[in-house]
């Protein structure tokens, strides 16, 4: 298959921590053609503390290196040159973020809030809002999130 490498095909799920929704997300059909799929509150394995992948031919799996259990996590399609890719990591297990390295670098940034009570966002959020507002011009940002809201 030729990937057009000019366009990023991105969908965004939250699979509510259920198996059965994260192995259907992965079977649906055209799932082979998405570039990153970003996942909010995954399924993750109660024996090896990782999340389902039935489609590890497709697909490498990107989840926040934390002790607590991660609430966000990246599908990048393995047709997508990695060597080109570098994941930032936070003190959070509600953000992860991708940065593409191209001639139009982009950073995409993978946000779960867990507030419900209207109290304030995880404060790295606002560390990537600043960031994204002192680099528009050399950097595109896309924001994926679940918000609770």
């Amino acid at each position: 298959m030729n990937r057009d490498t000019t366009k990023l095909k991105i969908i965004q799920y939250n699979v509510h921590r259920q198996y059965g929704v994260m192995a259907e997300m992965l079977r649906r059909p055209g799932v082979e053609n998405v570039d990153i799929i970003a996942v909010q509150e995954p399924w993750i394995s109660p024996h090896n503390g990782n999340t389902h992948n039935s489609t590890k031919n497709l697909f490498h799996t990107i989840l926040p290196d934390v002790e607590e259990r991660p609430r966000v996590c990246f599908y990048i399609n393995r047709g997508i040159d990695i060597s080109k890719l570098r994941i930032h990591q936070y003190a959070s297990r509600d953000i992860i973020s991708a940065l593409f390295e191209s001639e139009t670098p982009i950073a995409i940034h993978n946000i779960y809030n867990p507030h419900t009570d209207g109290s304030a966002p995880n404060a790295q959020y606002y560390w990537i809002q600043e960031t994204a507002s002192s680099q528009s011009s050399t950097r595109h940002f896309i924001h994926i999130g679940y918000t609770n809201k």
